[in-house]
């Protein structure tokens, strides 16, 4: 059987050059069409299934956490609602969070936090008359009592600390935990550690010491409780 000669078959078929040009496009977008139909179906193939977790090589790292570390900021929430006196509802005696005084030993006014002036010291033994924030009941182990306070002016300022264990009375910790020095207006830090041997509510009030000044005051810029140790 004879060969077909197809370089002369061509040959003899007369093909226009721009019909050719066009040909030759139309074949680069069916070939164009093609690979992106590829594409898109090998796409949907690593996507996520409702329920499950994507194919492997197709997950993105977002952010990372340290376990301990959010285990620290956690611990380090501030266990006196209302410490940082922000929340101050008109009409109200006191800042939300903060059971205000007798007035007759002394009044709160507004400032930059929070300022107490005395007329007298308050009788020793109670705390009722007093100014205090409550922690509600926390389990035993180890916290800080922080303070930042500044203008102190006529005596000596003290924070006591107090507790309540089950259906008992309130009872002193100590009355003179954090001693606040009458001193110029810049704000100072205080800080003081204390441990609870068992689960109960505590309390933080602080009063004037006997010799203040009639008048006499403290700004408080913020109270903080926060617990830093187990019971071990």
């Amino acid at each position: 059987m004879k060969a077909t000669n197809w370089k002369a078959y061509v040959e003899k078929i007369k093909v226009p050059g721009n019909a050719r040009v066009w040909a030759l496009a139309g074949v680069c977008l069916v070939l164009l069409a093609l690979a992106v139909v590829v594409v898109r179906a090998s796409g949907s193939g690593t996507g996520a299934q409702k329920g499950q977790l994507p194919a492997a090589g197709t997950m993105r790292l977002v952010s990372v956490e340290k376990v301990e570390d959010r285990a620290r900021a956690e611990a380090r929430q501030n266990l006196l609602p209302g410490g940082d006196f922000r929340t101050w509802w008109a009409g109200a005696p006191a800042p939300q969070g903060v059971l205000p005084p007798d007035p007759g030993a002394s009044k709160l006014e507004r400032a930059n936090g929070l300022c107490q002036i005395w007329q007298r010291p308050e009788a020793p033994g109670s705390i009722n008359p007093r100014m205090r924030l409550e922690a509600g009941k926390l389990p035993a182990g180890t916290y800080e009592l922080e303070a930042l306070a500044s203008g102190v002016t006529g005596g000596t300022v003290a924070l006591g600390l107090w507790s309540q264990f089950g259906a008992g009375p309130f009872l002193a910790i100590d009355d003179d935990f954090i001693t606040i020095l009458p001193g110029a207006g810049q704000a100072k830090r205080y800080t003081r550690r204390f441990r609870l041997e068992e689960a109960g509510t505590v309390m933080v009030s602080p009063h004037a010491i006997f010799g203040m000044l009639p008048d006499s005051k403290v700004v408080w810029h913020a109270m903080r409780l926060t617990r830093v140790g187990g019971t071990g």
